[in-house]
């Protein structure tokens, strides 16, 4: 009988394989001497439905209320745009990056950036999407 294991990892941009080693190790002791199928396949990381629900429909919101709150009237779409020119990501050609295209951390790090950037010049806090 055969025993399996699966991990996830990420190549980092040098084209190395990251991922928890200790589950993989304890797996080889176990199993000295066997032979061994490795598969791997490499899927690209995405934005996922609860983050771009987080960003349209709670961080957008909230920042267009403090830049109204500061005399700066934006709508929805105009903030949206705004907020990822300032903190999102560009393509290879200098197209801005939709949030659906982005990587999870990548769009995290926008939101990080935008909460920060609220707090500090609109006073507006913007709740962890973890207590909401």
């Amino acid at each position: 009988m055969s025993e399996r294991i699966s991990e996830s990892g990420i190549i980092n941009q040098d084209g190395k394989l990251k991922m928890p080693m200790d589950r993989l190790n304890d797996f080889f002791q176990k199993h000295k001497g066997k032979r061994v199928i490795v598969q791997m396949e490499a899927v690209e990381k995405g934005t996922s439905i609860a983050q771009l629900a987080y960003w349209y429909k709670y961080i957008v919101p909230t920042v267009q209320k403090g830049l109204k709150d500061m005399g700066e009237r934006k709508n929805v779409r105009q903030v949206d745009i705004w907020l990822r020119e300032k903190y999102g990501e560009f393509d290879e050609n200098g197209k801005l990056i939709e949030p659906i295209g982005m990587s999870r951390d990548s769009f995290a790090d926008m939101i990080d950036a935008v909460k920060q950037m609220a707090a500090e010049y609109l006073g507006v806090y913007i709740e962890d999407s973890k207590t909401i």
